[in-house]
């Protein structure tokens, strides 16, 4: 009978009493997770980038207690530059009100294409 070995980690392990939790490569103690979790598509795509990415970083900002003040921002900064954007597009592309009031299918297909390319763009500034 031939038995292989698998190289995962298991995704919670107890040692010496505290509870751990695997974030990448690393456990971490669950207290420090726990209030951790994005509030928002900007936080959690931004916890995402930076866990592929800058996995460095992103167990320092955990470490130094960072991490939910940085999503935070994010989330709030990415909001702000959309609502932003959206208005400038809309404006520069004659997406007003009185196209709202006439012509809703196309006002409706014209902003749901002007949201996706406002999202490219803030999604390539964040993670440059």
């Amino acid at each position: 009978m031939k038995t292989t070995m698998t190289n995962e980690l298991p995704a919670e392990i107890m040692e010496n009493g505290i509870h751990y939790t695997l974030v990448g490569d690393y456990y971490f103690p669950t207290c420090m997770l726990a209030d951790r979790s994005p509030n928002g598509k900007w936080a959690s795509l931004y916890e995402r980038y930076l866990q592929e990415k800058h996995l460095h970083e992103y167990v320092r900002l955990i470490w130094a207690d960072e991490l939910a003040a940085v999503l935070e921002s994010v989330q709030k900064e990415c909001e702000e530059r959309v609502a932003v954007l959206v208005r400038e597009m809309a404006e520069a592309e004659g997406v007003n009100e009185e196209m709202k009031e006439n012509e809703q299918m196309e006002w409706v297909r014209r902003m749901e294409m002007i949201c996706g390319r406002v999202e490219e763009v803030v999604c390539e500034e964040i993670m440059g």
